[in-house]
């Protein structure tokens, strides 16, 4: 989430930079691909996404619980909706009182913009409905939500196969499954590859691109779920090799553990600087259609294979200093509050942005002051959010659409045994009720 932070952070003044010969330039040093390329810290969520999504809705497809299974999806809608409409209304209405100086009028047409767009986040469908104009940011109030309809998209078309698998005999639904998710798989790798030919785009959104460039390979790629499921599915295969895999009886040697970490760093920091070359406002060569056909085809599945990697070993005891570093006390808490940052941080930095009175010098550090700046304001207005209204909500929402055989917002371990109880007593699990209140 801080990555996320840190690369929106970068655009923000780039329209009132007094040295911006030298700010169209911060691509320029290696290191700096890591903020051109945060586009992939986005793949992440859609990967754990993916993972902790199938673990939740595996026991309702076992124990054949349609029901459940539409409980679910309003239960996100409600967790979701809720924190997104408000942030819409505060950006519509109240922002406005924010503004002042040379550059209000940047927080304005913000104000205007979901004045009329609103609607949209709200309805998860900002990521179809963009306009005429190709001006992608005038279409949309918050346009880090195209994350957020994607997501339920997403989610929504693996309600809707599981429904269907649950039509079927229960002796045919695990073989059923497996076509659906290797057809899935195909499609995932398949689609972008063939976008990316047939309307020539990009292999990413590259700063050397023109606004109608970026709003094309955006409008075709980047907001579209079919070509953003690589990593989500990927998500799909390792929880089922979790469910499905005993992890006390896996045995690595340490030399394999080691050599598929290095393999991952590797496969990491070729994505991360793969585009160096071209990742440029005046870049040194441009690319091929090879090049970008392949980048824009595998980048994306490929770091989302990487953090399979991490959840395996760490999952199958493999990797404790890892997993120790991950499961620290500490993220949980943050954790919790990671979608309202999502939510609130752009909206803070567009206020930050409109209050600037004299131009700003760019370089790095001031650049590391900004974002340290954003991000614990943004973390404290999200405090209060996620108290006052996401886990208020969350909680009534779990109320009045109990758990019925989902694993959702359990332990890792009380999610496992569940999970081997479907397998080993389906009928004494069928005739329970859980209902889980999150606080």
């Amino acid at each position: 989430m801080c990555w996320i932070l840190v690369c929106h952070q970068y655009e923000t003044s780039i329209a009132f930079s007094v040295n911006t010969f030298d700010f169209l330039r911060y691509q320029d040093p290696w290191l700096a691909q890591v903020f051109t390329n945060g586009w992939l810290s986005v793949d992440t969520f859609f990967f754990l996404g993916g993972l902790v999504l199938t673990r939740s809705l595996l026991p309702n497809l076992l124990a054949s619980r349609c029901l459940s299974l539409i409980y679910f999806y309003l239960r996100r809608f409600l967790r979701l909706a809720p924190s997104i409409a408000l942030v819409a209304g505060f950006s519509a209405t109240l922002l406005r009182l924010l503004s002042y100086g040379p550059q209000a009028s940047l927080l304005q047409a913000y104000v205007d913009k979901c004045r009329a767009h609103w609607w949209k986040d709200l309805l998860f469908i900002n990521n179809y409905i963009l306009g005429t104009d190709n001006i992608l940011t005038l279409n949309n109030c918050l346009s880090q939500c195209w994350f957020t309809a994607v997501y339920m998209q997403l989610l929504l078309a693996m309600i809707l196969l599981l429904l269907l698998l649950l039509l079927l005999p229960i002796s045919c639904r695990k073989t059923a499954g497996m076509v659906v998710l290797v057809t899935a798989t195909v499609a995932a790798l398949v689609v972008p590859l063939v976008i990316t030919l047939v309307y020539h785009l990009p292999p990413s959104q590259l700063p050397q691109l023109l606004s109608s460039e970026v709003s094309e390979y955006q409008r075709r790629m980047m907001l579209t779920p079919w070509c953003r499921a690589g990593p989500w599915v990927v998500g799909v295969w390792a929880a089922l090799l979790l469910h499905y895999t005993d992890s006390h009886n896996i045995n690595i040697p340490k030399c394999g553990v080691l050599t598929g970490y290095l393999v991952c760093t590797a496969v990491v920091m070729a994505l991360l600087g793969g585009l160096y070359p071209y990742n440029h406002v005046w870049p040194t060569r441009h690319y091929t259609r090879a090049v970008a056909a392949s980048y824009g085809t595998l980048a994306r599945p490929s770091w989302a294979l990487c953090m399979a990697w991490i959840v395996f070993t760490c999952h199958t005891h493999h990797a404790e200093v890892v997993n120790q570093l991950l499961s620290y006390a500490a993220w949980w808490p943050l954790s919790r509050l990671s979608f309202t940052v999502y939510l609130v941080g752009p909206v803070v930095q567009v206020w930050c942005a409109s209050v600037q009175l004299t131009p700003v010098y760019f370089n790095y550090l001031s650049k590391l002051f900004e974002c340290l700046g954003v991000l614990f304001i943004s973390t404290v207005l999200s405090l209060v959010l996620c108290c006052l209204l996401e886990r208020p909500i969350s909680s009534l929402a779990t109320a009045l659409l109990p758990y019925q055989g989902g694993v959702e917002g359990r332990s890792n371990l009380e999610a496992g045994n569940l999970l081997k109880t479907v397998e080993s007593e389906p009928q004494h699990y069928d005739n329970q009720l859980i209902s889980t209140t999150t606080t």
